[in-house]
């Protein structure tokens, strides 16, 4: 099954666009790791956690800070977490930068390849992007030069809801000025991608690299696809679909 019948493409960023659909928590981990800061995945997970919800409560990052501000946040305030558990060794916080380096080359690899796709996407369709974010995302958008891909940005700390409410992806199908319905929504979460955008009426497409376990999988009907590319194929050559798997 292709997408026939679309006339709007809305795109989540975080996990889509910036890592091909790997979790960031993943990204992180690997990252320390990749540095030589051996941490238990568990403990490491509740830093992240932790990381992720200061940067959701307060006013830590501007409305200019790029992604690699961004990401110097959220490394320090893992280091934070977990050092304040007695879980780091001496020194360890030498690494930091290191690890935000590995994490905005991984990113700016990744979007430079979702790039050139998101512009022979939006040569036909409008576009949109919805996520979660700090309030600074056209920051990111335009360090990584991909803000005119988009005819509309919703943004969480901008319009004050999150995902999995559903309610993003109907404002953004309205600033485009398609009802639900003539949307495609691509993004990695059935959470907070496609089942919301599904319960609004949305048409979706899950990125997700690897396989989804049966216990992940929903009765919400979707396409999974392993790449950008599989997706963007899908929408430019409907009769010619490759997707790695049909649920």
């Amino acid at each position: 099954m292709g997408y026939t019948d679309i006339k709007a493409v809305i795109f989540d960023y975080g996990g889509t666009l910036d890592t091909g659909g790997v979790h960031w928590c993943d990204v992180f981990y690997d990252a320390w790791r990749a540095v030589g800061l051996d941490i238990d995945r568990t403990d490491f997970y509740d830093a992240y956690v932790s990381a992720e919800r200061a940067l959701g409560s307060g006013d830590l990052i501007a409305p200019g800070f790029t992604f690699a501000d961004t990401l110097d946040v959220k490394t320090a305030l893992q280091f934070d977490r977990l050092a304040s558990r007695g879980l780091l060794p001496d020194g360890a916080d030498s690494l930091a930068g290191e690890i935000t380096d590995i994490c905005y080359g991984i990113a700016r690899s990744h979007i430079n390849r979702a790039a050139p796709l998101l512009r022979r996407l939006g040569a036909v369709y409008p576009l949109a992007l919805v996520s979660n974010f700090y309030g600074n995302i056209m920051a990111v958008l335009g360090d990584f030069g991909i803000r005119d891909c988009f005819r509309s940005v919703i943004e969480s700390a901008v319009i004050g809801i999150r995902k999995p409410d559903s309610r993003m992806f109907a404002i953004a199908a309205t600033a485009l000025g398609f009802n639900p319905g003539d949307c495609l929504v691509v993004g990695d979460s059935l959470d907070k991608d496609i089942i919301p955008a599904a319960s609004v009426g949305c048409k979706t497409a899950l990125l997700a690299p690897a396989p989804i376990s049966a216990a992940k999988k929903q009765t919400v009907a979707y396409q999974t696809f392993a790449t950008l590319e599989e997706i963007a194929e899908a929408i430019l050559n409907p009769f010619n679909i490759k997707c790695s798997n049909l649920d």
